[in-house]
């Protein structure tokens, strides 16, 4: 970002930033967007900037967003980003974004072409229309003519009607190029390359003090209407935001692929605490919205929180010591169920249980806790613990672990569950020397090492490491000790 692209933005209404991305770049942002990676957006089409780590960094790059502060002042929000096709000779009319076309700007928008890109297939500016006062809806009412009939000629005679220096351009542009453009901006595109389909970004910042508001999809001509509880999520780029304009959202967390987590063992525990938890990741991953996982240390004749509920599902895996799990069927519940767990035994907790842990043992306890929020299982339906096949339950794998279990029956459960269409548990002991080489899985896979030593992705695991891979991420693993290692597998698929 230059002084001369500030200069050509106030006084044209936008500029080109020339290879802002790389090919490779432009070959990422495809290969994301048509992966299990792209997270669906939030509440509007435009949301994947609050929705999608992906596109937040995209989004908080210096070279774009120096570029906004320039422009917008030293607190700037993510609005909206969105993903543009254009099919050969399909046309997009002229209009400004209405949400960014308020007379006092405010707005900045960044178009980024990323396939198929040409001045043929580009965006079309009006310059200096970002001047007129007025969008080109409400100058195609005034004149009576519809949406769909505003014509380039048309356009271009309005344009000079207000402006005698302003005229239609189609900027030179190619995959990784971009236009930076005021969103009072008159502009539209027709895709007039006989071949492919154009693929473009859309990046929208504004400043922190603009009130963003959702459109009325149902109308799109003038004059703008917008919906009553019409709040997207926006994202604090820079400096401060404003919650009384604006519904600010936490930025995205960054998708889990893989995550492999040695502990050293035994773990610090606090008399003067009470309990210390060890945070080992939190984020979303190819097929859930939420996925978290941290390990505790709970010391004699405490607990962490009294008996509470939540959305999300949970396991609690013991690794050491002896806890008691505390299950009422309500807040106020005088004598709920409890449950000793010992090491190689865990619980499972459907959305809406209550439920606590405590130690009444003489020494320290340590746990495992899988905490997650499933995305809409393949039949439409999502979370709900009253139609949940498995429910709270206590399981004892210790049998499997020691090898006294029938070798032939290493499965403890496969069942649907609230917002799973399955959750698959099971035991594995790998002889030494042992192991399989490198797959993937339709599923996310999380692995518990309750004994011995292995090795994945070419990482050593010790006693309580954890390992977890997401769906489609290839995963290996071997026993490079002497002793037979055991393990306990999850399974997640939506």
């Amino acid at each position: 970002m230059t002084t001369s692209h500030c200069d050509q933005l106030l006084d044209q209404g936008f500029t080109v930033l020339p290879g802002l991305l790389s090919p490779e770049e432009c070959e990422a942002v495809v290969q994301h967007e048509g992966s299990r990676a792209a997270e669906k957006p939030i509440w509007w089409p435009k949301g994947r900037g609050a929705a999608d780590h992906f596109y937040y960094c995209l989004a908080g790059r210096d070279a774009i967003l120096s570029l906004a502060k320039a422009m917008l002042g030293p607190n700037v929000i993510l609005w909206g980003v969105d993903v543009l096709r254009r099919a050969p000779n399909q046309v997009h009319p002229w209009h400004c974004d209405i949400e960014s076309s308020h007379p006092q700007g405010g707005f900045l928008s960044i178009w980024i072409g990323i396939e198929n890109v040409s001045h043929q297939s580009a965006l079309n500016c009006v310059s200096r229309s970002h001047r007129f006062g007025m969008s080109i809806q409400e100058k195609a009412h005034a004149m009576g003519v519809r949406r769909n009939d505003v014509s380039r000629a048309r356009v271009e005679a309005w344009a000079k009607e207000l402006d005698a220096k302003s005229q239609v351009i189609e900027p030179d542009v190619h995959a990784g190029d971009a236009i930076a453009f005021d969103g009072r901006l008159w502009h539209g595109t027709h895709n007039l390359q006989e071949a492919g389909v154009r693929f473009a970004l859309l990046i929208q910042y504004a400043a922190a003090d603009r009130p963003v508001r959702m459109y009325d999809p149902k109308q799109l001509e003038w004059p703008f209407s917008f919906l009553d509880d019409g709040l997207p999520p926006v994202v604090v780029m820079a400096g401060e935001g404003d919650p009384s304009r604006n519904q600010i959202v936490a930025a995205p967390k960054p998708e889990i692929t893989e995550v492999i987590r040695p502990l050293a063992m035994p773990l610090q525990a606090s008399e003067r605490d009470g309990w210390v938890p060890y945070f080992l990741f939190d984020g979303k991953t190819p097929h859930l919205s939420a996925m978290g996982c941290h390990v505790s240390v709970l010391s004699p004749g405490h607990s962490p929180h009294p008996p509470h509920q939540h959305v999300e599902e949970e396991l609690l895996i013991v690794l050491d010591g002896e806890a008691e799990i505390v299950l009422p069927r309500s807040e106020d519940d005088p004598n709920p169920r409890a449950y000793k767990l010992a090491k190689g035994m865990f619980s499972y907790y459907p959305p809406g249980q209550f439920h606590t842990i405590r130690n009444n043992s003489s020494r320290p306890v340590t746990y495992l806790m899988f905490k997650w929020r499933a995305r809409k299982r393949r039949d439409g339906t999502s979370g709900d613990a009253s139609q949940s096949p498995l429910f709270t339950s206590v399981f004892d794998c210790r049998p499997q672990l020691a090898g006294n279990a029938d070798d032939s029956s290493p499965l403890l459960f496969d069942m649907a569950t609230a917002g799973l269409r399955r959750l698959h548990c099971h035991v594995t002991r790998m002889p030494a020397n042992g192991g399989y080489a490198a797959h993937t899985d339709k599923y996310d896979v999380a692995i518990v090492l309750l004994s011995g030593t292995i090795e994945t992705q070419g990482k050593r695991l010790h006693e309580a490491g954890v390992a977890y891979f997401g769906a489609g991420v290839p995963h290996d693993m071997r026993n490079p000790s002497a002793k037979d290692a055991a393990y306990i597998v999850f399974e997640f698929e939506v």
